[in-house]
């Protein structure tokens, strides 16, 4: 899967994370079908924001847009935002339901931040931290776990056995070049040893 830079009234002055304090991620539900360009400019014009708060949208279709990403403070969780990673997925929960491919998407992303944060230990709705519905009545993390697998398509999964395959052919060259040298090394200390009894025996 793809993450797209997301970059509308971006500024330049985000405040940085401490990648090493970021223990968990929250999920979020937008409210409303808006796109991400109208909830940006609710952030920014509105909520009187420097930027949209999310450090992630996926939208409906499953696109996953990096926003604020993992690597600058997000501004989805009061209080709480220095540690954790705020994810939303666009739609009102109370009303409707998170689509398949949002949920899919959701797993893989996840799956991602606990590589990228490897501190993350809680992946949790918006209300484990602040007094809110949020993500919504509809929206059950538990459901998470049946895509855990259902984001890795066939052509990621060639993908990621060529890469395996192509870092085995390296450490191969790697052992080989090594084994090749102390080959010569061990070479060299039985010629020494072979001219050192031929002087004895003399």
């Amino acid at each position: 899967m793809r993450i797209i830079d997301y970059n509308y009234r971006r500024p330049k002055n985000l405040s940085m994370n401490i990648i090493e304090e970021l223990d968990s991620i929250a999920i979020h539900n937008t409210g409303s079908d808006n796109d991400i360009n109208t909830d940006t400019d609710w952030h920014i014009d509105n909520n009187k924001w420097v930027f949209n708060g999310y450090g992630y949208y996926i939208d409906k279709d499953g696109t996953i847009y990096k926003v604020r990403g993992h690597e600058y403070m997000n501004a989805g969780v009061m209080f709480h935002n220095s540690h954790v990673v705020s994810v939303a997925l666009r739609g009102n929960f109370e009303v409707n339901e998170p689509t398949p491919l949002q949920l899919e998407s959701l797993a893989y992303l996840i799956d991602y931040l606990k590589k990228e944060c490897r501190n993350i230990h809680t992946v949790a709705g918006h209300n484990k931290w602040n007094h809110t519905s949020c993500p919504g009545r509809n929206f059950n993390l538990s459901n998470i776990e049946k895509y855990k697998r259902t984001y890795v398509k066939p052509n990621d999964e060639i993908e990621e056995l060529k890469k395996e395959l192509e870092e085995t052919k390296q450490h191969l060259g790697q052992l080989q070049s090594h084994f090749y040298a102390l080959d010569r090394k061990v070479d060299r200390i039985l010629s020494m040893v072979d001219r050192k009894l031929a002087k004895v025996v003399k």
